[in-house]
């Protein structure tokens, strides 16, 4: 591959090539640049390389002999590809089931573990168990995505930010196709089309700051998540529309008096509200309600508390389909506004305060006669 070699340039598909020789010169290769190649069994690359782009090698499953030149700026040691001083690692052999992020990373590709089942794959990434034991100020987009045989993720590190659905900055969201497979949420897991997956529970230590749009919008096996009161930032879309369906329990640890975030869950960790409705301390409105477990079978009917007064536009369809809502709601999911029904599947007529209606359409009196509003931010942040 000679040196002239530039980002852009897709040598992806090529059936029968067996071995890669990259001159010296080249500094770095581009994203998907020889993926699903399944013939490939050997790559040299030089000591000019810097940056290798998210599934360079994906579907390469015959890839198991990678030498650099000598005094490389990356090296390959343990099925990986890692910058010379271990802090970045850039590629993972996905025909591996268990792979361990050491605590000297500081940095991982988008799309580390990703699948792709789309045209031309050969192969899908067989991890089932991950371990992260590094401190990561980000978790990247795509990083498990369509990982479907994906039992396990323990983060003994911490992690600061989640990714969301077209957040990498590197790559630009196409308004008609939308986000690349390398551009997707860190946990779009669940496929329309394919399996659901096999992750069941997630546990994030303190420290996590931020929670990006849809970051949980597509784990529809997920039944257990537990978030420490440090989030300080959190897409109204994090759950996405209903989509995280299985969910029995949403926990937020920490002691709340401390380095409180701007989340907190009630005592049976069936909801996740927002404090102070993500408008900083200053705002006296009062809470925002932004997700149910409604997985939970044990919870057939929920009162909003008193001292919430929002619910999150894009939260609405969480809201328990086919459970009891107090406080000026229709139908389950949706909440009165300036005397109307108001949201998803909202049945059209004028509505008393006070006064909740449940999905067969039957009236029951509600707790508190007040209005509760939709926010319709895109982010809830402390200030």
């Amino acid at each position: 591959m000679p040196h002239s070699y530039e980002n852009g340039v897709y040598a992806g598909l090529a059936q029968q090539l067996k071995y890669l020789y990259v001159e010296e010169g080249v500094k770095s290769l581009p994203e998907n640049a020889f993926k699903n190649c399944p013939e490939l069994t050997f790559v040299e690359l030089p000591a000019s390389l810097e940056k290798i782009g998210p599934m360079c090698f994906y579907g390469c499953p015959k890839l198991v002999d990678i030498e650099f030149a000598q005094n490389s700026k990356l090296v390959y040691r343990d099925d990986a590809i890692y910058s010379a001083d271990g802090t970045k690692l850039f590629w993972v052999r996905e025909t591996l089931t268990e792979f361990v992020i050491e605590k000297e990373v500081t940095w991982i590709n988008r799309a580390l573990f990703a699948s792709d089942e789309g045209f031309g794959a050969t192969t899908v990434s067989a991890f089932k168990n991950i371990t992260i034991n590094a401190d990561l100020k980000l978790l990247p987009a795509s990083t498990f995505y369509k990982c479907f045989e994906l039992e396990t993720v323990t983060f003994n590190g911490v992690i600061e930010e989640i990714a969301g659905y077209g957040e990498s900055g590197e790559v630009e969201v196409d308004p008609d196709l939308g986000a690349t497979t390398g551009d997707m949420q860190a946990f779009h897991i669940s496929s329309p089309v394919g399996a659901d997956g096999k992750l069941k529970s997630l546990t994030f230590k303190s420290g996590l700051k931020r929670i990006g749009t849809g970051a949980f919008a597509y784990i529809n096996c997920l039944q257990t998540l537990s978030l420490p009161n440090t989030v300080e930032e959190i897409a109204i879309d994090a759950f996405g529309l209903g989509d995280a369906t299985n969910l029995v329990s949403i926990t937020v640890t920490g002691d709340a008096s401390t380095d409180a975030g701007v989340i907190y869950t009630d005592q049976n960790n069936f909801a996740l509200y927002v404090r102070n409705a993500g408008l900083g301390e200053g705002n006296d409105k009062g809470d925002l309600l932004m997700y149910v477990a409604k997985g939970n079978s044990k919870v057939t009917e929920f009162a909003v508390p008193d001292g919430v007064t929002y619910i999150a536009t894009e939260g609405r369809e969480g809201l328990g389909v086919g459970k009891t809502l107090a406080h000026n709601h229709v139908d389950g999911l949706c909440v009165r506004r300036n005397g109307y029904a108001f949201g998803h599947r909202a049945r059209r007529h004028n509505h008393v305060d006070g006064l909740c209606v449940r999905r067969n359409g039957s009236a029951q009196k509600g707790y508190a006669a007040r209005v509760v509003e939709i926010y319709q931010s895109r982010y809830f942040a402390r200030s």
